[in-house]
């Protein structure tokens, strides 16, 4: 029974309800995956803020003076009078002439202003007057006050009559601004400012990128079962080689990883003996999905099990199964048994007991039209009537038609995805391709899953007779 069921499936892009679950993870997904590029946007972000504040920045130097009115000796009538002058300084100050005597007396005779304010206030039912000179210089700020001292009491006595202001108490200005530099301030707003712009670009990216982020997602593309989730793999640092395979044989590989792969063997394996298959297809809606490692460990996974298996290179247009297990030396192929230039059993590869390798070899011409010759199903029927599985890696589905064609002449076929890559659109075209061409779709793989919120690690299940397999057959795990 046909295992894809198209009919009454709506399109995920008809309609997305907005899931803030999955934004989130994809956010904290982000931070994990783009933590340089954050990191760098805060520094970039609190440095221009922290420049900006600097700039913007003006050091308050200040002095006080504090005096004693005394007109009638009546405490009331004194401190109303020292009410009035204080309520009238500002007036006085504009009006009058005395700011003009004050700049003068400041600058030795000529009134050329004043460089900061005075201000003047009364303590409420007192005859105390305090007197706050400011500046953005600490000694403008002592000269200004001076001046005052010198200028202001004559006309405090023309305002409100003769009065006596006596001066009991004066505090300089000191080097110390009374508004130091907030630098530790500054540099938290810029970190908050830059990881809140970092925030709102994942999010704005998670929302606007529609990917396939978990088999929720997959269910409002297609009616497929999800086979396994197989989590990214970060290479340990313990050698000088860049680019670490990710074989389940290589000790370096975290068990997540390769415990997902024989979950995803298993769950393969029995589908395939319930719907009598020996022939799968792996494909991808994109490149870089995975679909070459995936099908290298299937292919092993399967052989560790006690089934004879071969994996054949079907992409043509870019062979990379042969580097993968170390099989660099083997120019000749599936493209040479298409073109009659090589025989079949000369080109399958021993790799080790169970599993041998038939490379993609060095295609010309028509890759796709090779494939849709009798000489491919020759090949096929050769390879169903001498191994228990037949593991084909194939091109992107949704940009090449390879592996519809060869689809078209296995039994089943399995589709990788990798978690928010692809676009959702090309996900759809690309599984509708290979389900349109009759074969059985056994499910999906979730690829290069990141344990957030929601651990993917728990699909991963654990089977020890696995163990030391590579020791025993000779699977090489060496990177390249």
């Amino acid at each position: 029974m046909q295992m894809y069921e198209e009919m009454n499936q709506p399109s995920y892009t008809d309609g997305i309800a907005v899931d803030i679950g999955s934004m989130v993870e994809k956010v904290w997904k982000g931070m994990r995956e783009y933590w340089m590029q954050l990191v760098l946007l805060i520094i970039v972000i609190t440095g221009g803020i922290f420049a900006g504040l600097s700039f913007r920045y003006t050091p308050v130097y200040e002095a006080k003076a504090t005096y004693v009115i005394t007109k009638t000796g009546d405490a009331a009538v004194d401190a109303l009078i020292t009410g009035r002058l204080s309520a009238s300084f500002a007036s006085v100050l504009a009006n009058s002439g005395l700011y003009e005597e004050i700049a003068a007396e400041y600058s030795s005779g000529t009134a050329k202003g004043i460089p900061g304010t005075i201000r003047v206030v009364n303590t409420p039912s007192s005859n105390m007057m305090s007197v706050t000179v400011q500046s953005d210089n600490y000694r403008n700020t002592n000269d200004i006050m001076e001046a005052f001292t010198k200028v202001y009491p004559a006309y405090a006595s023309k305002s409100a009559g003769t009065v006596d202001m006596s001066l009991i108490d004066k505090k300089q200005a000191t080097e110390a601004a009374v508004n130091p530099f907030p630098f530790w301030k500054n540099i938290c707003m810029g970190i908050l400012a830059g990881a809140a712009a970092g925030v709102v670009l994942l999010l704005i990216s998670s929302f606007a990128k529609k990917t396939v982020h978990k088999d929720s997602d997959m269910k409002k593309i297609v009616n497929l079962d999800c086979l396994a989730y197989i989590p990214v793999v970060k290479d340990k640092k313990r050698s000088k080689h860049l680019n670490q395979q990710k074989l389940i044989t290589n000790k370096r590989i975290p068990e997540g990883f390769k415990q997902s792969v024989y979950s995803a063997q298993l769950r393969i394996e029995n589908r395939m003996k319930k719907e009598e298959c020996q022939t799968l297809v792996v494909t991808g809606s994109v490149p870089q999905e995975g679909k070459t490692t995936f099908s290298v460990n299937l292919a092993a996974a399967l052989a560790e099990s006690g089934k004879n298996v071969v994996l054949v290179d079907g992409d043509l247009r870019n062979p990379s199964a042969a580097s993968m297990l170390d099989l660099k030396g083997s120019a000749a192929g599936l493209a040479e048994i298409l073109e009659g230039k090589q025989p079949l059993q000369e080109i399958i590869l021993d790799k080790a007991p169970g599993f041998s390798v038939l490379c993609a070899g060095m295609a010309g011409g028509n890759i796709s039209m090779g494939l849709t010759g009798e000489k491919m199903r020759e090949i096929l029927d050769y390879l169903k009537a001498h191994y228990d599985y037949v593991v084909i890696d194939t091109p992107p589905s949704a940009i090449f038609t390879d592996a519809a064609i060869l689809s078209e002449n296995v039994d089943a076929a399995v589709y990788m995805v990798r978690q928010d890559y692809a676009d959702v659109k090309s996900v759809e075209e690309g599984v509708d391709l290979i389900a349109n061409t009759g074969v059985k779709m056994l499910g999906y793989v979730l690829n290069c899953t990141h344990a957030g919120i929601s651990d993917y690690g728990k699909y991963s299940y654990r089977y020890g007779r696995y163990a030391g397999y590579g020791k025993k057959y000779g699977i090489s795990g060496k990177e390249d």
